[in-house]
C-alpha cells in the first residue's frame, strides 16, 4: 500500500485467495482501498477493475462447482459495487439459473441492454434458461423397455405413497381397496357403482374422487378413480387418461424414457 504498486497489491490479494479464500481476500482488498482513501485521499488506477475481476473469478468458480459459497450473496455484493459491469451481470444470471430461480434469471437478463459483441453470450444463456425451465416442468420417467407396464410412485391426497402403473389405454385412474381405507375415504350406499373391465378385474366397482395425485412434484387435483384390486399387482393402482391428459406425453419405447410436460 505504501508503494502504491498495483501489481504488488494484486499479488498480495491473490496470495490471500490461495492461502485463505475469496471472501477474506476481498475484505483485505477493501481494507486497502479504504486506507488509501482515508489516509492518502486517493486511489490506485486499476484497483476497482481488479476487484471486479476477482468477483468474476469467484462467481466462475462457484458456477464450476469449485467453491460452495452462496453464489447469490456474492453476486449481490458485487452488483452493489459494480452495477454497470455487464459480464458480471451475466454471471449473476447464470447463478440464478443454477439455483433454479428462473423468474429471477429472466428478470436480470432483461434488466440490461447488451452491445452486439455480447449477443452470442446472451443468446447462449437464453437457450440454457429455456432448456432448464423446460426440464424443471417435465417429469422424466425411465422404465425397462422389455416390460409392458411403466411403474411409478405417486402421492395420493398428499399423504399416501402408492405404486401406480401408467396405462395410456385406461380412461380413468384406479387405486386398490387397501388405499381407500388408509386414506380414510368412506364408501357408502350413495357411492356410485360403475362397470369395469381391465385385465384381471371385471364387474362393478366404486367410483370415487381423489383430492390430488402428485407425481414427481407435479400435482393434479380432483382426480376420478375406480377402486380396483389388480391381481397381478396387489396394493397398486393405475394412472389413466384422467391424470395423463393434464400433460403432453412423449414416449421412447426403445430407450425406455417417458416424458410428461404439464400443459
Amino acid at each position: 500500500m505504501e508503494a502504491a504498486d498495483l501489481a504488488l497489491i494484486e499479488d498480495a490479494v491473490i496470495s490471500r485467495i490461495e492461502s485463505e479464500d475469496y471472501s477474506r481476500a476481498l475484505i483485505f482488498l477493501e481494507n486497502i482501498k479504504s486506507n488509501l482513501r482515508n489516509n492518502k485521499g486517493w486511489t490506485i488506477p486499476g484497483l476497482d477493475q481488479f476487484q471486479c475481476s476477482i468477483y468474476k473469478d469467484w462467481l466462475i468458480r462457484i458456477l464450476d462447482g469449485k467453491d460452495f459459497y452462496n453464489g447469490r450473496i456474492v453476486f449481490e455484493e458485487a452488483k452493489r459495487l459494480f452495477p454497470d459491469d455487464l459480464e458480471l451481470h451475466l454471471l449473476g444470471v447464470e447463478i440464478a439459473i443454477t439455483e433454479n430461480e428462473f423468474a429471477l434469471a429472466n428478470d436480470l437478463l432483461l434488466e440490461k441492454d447488451y452491445p452486439p459483441q455480447m449477443n452470442n453470450r446472451v443468446d447462449e444463456i437464453k437457450a440454457v434458461l429455456s432448456q432448464r425451465q423446460e426440464e424443471e416442468e417435465t417429469i422424466v420417467i425411465y422404465f425397462n423397455p422389455q416390460e409392458k407396464q411403466i411403474p411409478v410412485d405417486a402421492y395420493v391426497n398428499r399423504t399416501l405413497k402408492i405404486r401406480f402403473f401408467i396405462d395410456t389405454g385406461a380412461t380413468t385412474c384406479s387405486i386398490p381397496p387397501s388405499a381407500v381405507e388408509m386414506l380414510g375415504i368412506e364408501i357408502t350406499e350413495n357411492t356410485p357403482l360403475v362397470s369395469v373391465s381391465v385385465p384381471g378385474a371385471v364387474g362393478l366397482t366404486y367410483e370415487i374422487f381423489l383430492r390430488s395425485i402428485e407425481l414427481e412434484g407435479h400435482q393434479v387435483n380432483n382426480v376420478r378413480a375406480l377402486v380396483i384390486e389388480i391381481p397381478s399387482h396387489p396394493n397398486s393402482g393405475l394412472l389413466g387418461l384422467d391424470f395423463l391428459n393434464n400433460f403432453n406425453m412423449e414416449i421412447d419405447n426403445e430407450r425406455g424414457i417417458l416424458k410428461l410436460r404439464a400443459r
